[in-house]
């Protein structure tokens, strides 16, 4: 519970996936000065019951880099070096070949948790997901009072007080967020 809770996992209905950036692990905040260029050297290292098909690497939600892997073979290694002039996060995910047994179409994947690079203490903000989270946050309310599921009492006007907490919350990083 605590490795989920610091970050330090990954998702998978099949692939094993270990992640590293410059040897930090899973969840990892790496904290950069202000005005320095940071080198990251991204490290995947894959190995499956079945054959592969492809390991990428993520920057901010967007694949940066992508890996073929040769027909039939069970493992991978992937590496990419980047250079990060702004805070951001990293990722590496999976996808095999289809394969009987597997969940999902019976295509195996598998997704990392993220290692964050902190330059000069700004954490990463992405415009684009924190207007999702607003929009969700929008669409729930709705959904609730669609349904009319807040319960009893006054669990309405509390209800509301934590969207409304949320909103301010999400609103209040907009103005620090960048683009994708």
């Amino acid at each position: 519970i605590e490795r989920y809770r610091d970050g330090r996992n990954f998702v998978t209905n099949g692939p094993l996936l270990r992640f590293d950036v410059n040897g930090q692990p899973l969840g990892a905040r790496i904290r950069v000065p202000a005005g320095l260029p940071y080198r990251a050297l991204l490290s995947a290292e894959v190995t499956a019951r079945s054959p592969l098909a492809r390991v990428e690497f993520v920057q901010n939600g967007q694949v940066i880099d992508s890996h073929e892997v040769p027909s039939g073979q069970t493992s991978f290694h992937a590496e990419k070096e980047v250079m990060v002039n702004k805070s951001c996060w990293f990722a590496a995910r999976v996808t095999g070949q289809p394969a009987r047994g597997i969940p999902t179409g019976g295509t195996p994947r598998a997704h990392s948790g993220a290692i964050y690079v902190e330059l000069g203490g700004r954490p990463t903000l992405i415009r684009e997901d924190i207007e999702l989270m607003i929009r969700w946050v929008d669409r729930l309310w709705l959904y609730l009072e669609e349904r009319n599921n807040l319960g009893p009492g006054n669990n309405r006007e509390r209800a509301r007080k934590m969207f409304n907490q949320a909103l301010e919350h999400y609103n209040s990083k907009l103005a620090q967020a960048q683009q994708p």
